[in-house]
């Protein structure tokens, strides 16, 4: 759904865009009014994109005005405007575990060698402990 927004922003103060849209963020976001040269707002937009998540139809609302490319970037999977969604996400974003991820190897990297042989050792010990629940994780 392209509009004139970039992605969806609550009328909040200091809130920011979300990326992924779900069934419950239709209770925890507050939305402004009507647009001023729209017809109905981000909450019936919103709302008309998760009935058609519901319906098995993937939505995304963006920029359609911002470039020419949009329409393409969604389709190569581009982190474009609001992503809408039927599962939750319980956890840190894939670009904060990133984000993590590269800064603890800059601080692993920082330590000495036989401190760092012990933590990747007693990891490999954890990981080789708990095989059985690892691999009998249920993925979504």
């Amino acid at each position: 759904m392209l509009t004139v927004s970039s992605r969806v922003l609550p009328e909040e103060a200091g809130s920011r865009m979300i990326e992924t849209f779900n069934p419950q963020s239709m209770m925890d976001v507050k939305f402004g009014g009507k647009s001023s040269v729209g017809r109905g707002g981000m909450a019936s937009k919103c709302a008309a994109a998760m009935w058609a998540v519901e319906n098995q139809v993937s939505v995304v609302i963006a920029n359609g005005m911002s470039r020419s490319s949009t329409i393409t970037d969604i389709i190569n999977g581009k982190k474009v405007g609001t992503f809408f969604s039927l599962q939750t996400n319980d956890g840190p974003s894939v670009e904060t575990q990133a984000h993590m991820c590269r800064l603890g190897g800059r601080a692993l990297a920082a330590l000495p060698a036989d401190q760092r042989a012990t933590i990747i050792n007693n990891l490999a010990d954890l990981l080789v402990k708990e095989i059985d629940s690892i691999l009998n994780c249920e993925h979504p």
